[in-house]
């Protein structure tokens, strides 16, 4: 089975550092940016198989950049991953997954891998 990759967009190293060791321990490729502009032009260079986004990040809102990045890349399926444990029906007009507060790890590997396979 071809290697996945995972195109993982936050401003927050510390949740970076976490999430890339745990997508890569279960066998993802991840690639990182940590904000907007750089997602936008990393999406116009490169395919990926999945997008993860913060849902708050300095100087745009993650339902804001899905959008744009599904004009770029209309098929990627987009996982935007939220601190609060609700959001609003129009955040997730772009976004084919959410992960909200107090959600596990497995929770997201069961939305990554219903999206895109995987281990």
């Amino acid at each position: 089975m071809t290697q996945r990759t995972v195109f993982y967009v936050d401003d927050n190293p510390k949740a970076v550092r976490m999430l890339r060791f745990a997508l890569e321990g279960v066998g993802y490729r991840v690639v990182t940016v940590c904000n907007a502009h750089d997602a936008l032009e990393q999406m116009k260079q490169s395919a990926f198989d999945l997008v993860l986004l913060a849902c708050r990040m300095p100087k745009t809102i993650g339902s804001e950049l899905a959008r744009e990045i599904k004009q770029v890349s209309p098929r990627t399926p987009i996982i935007i991953v939220s601190g609060e444990s609700l959001l609003a029906p129009e955040e997730l007009t772009y976004v084919d997954a959410c992960v909200g507060k107090g959600a596990t790890l497995d929770s997201l590997l069961g939305k990554i891998r219903r999206l895109i396979g995987g281990k």
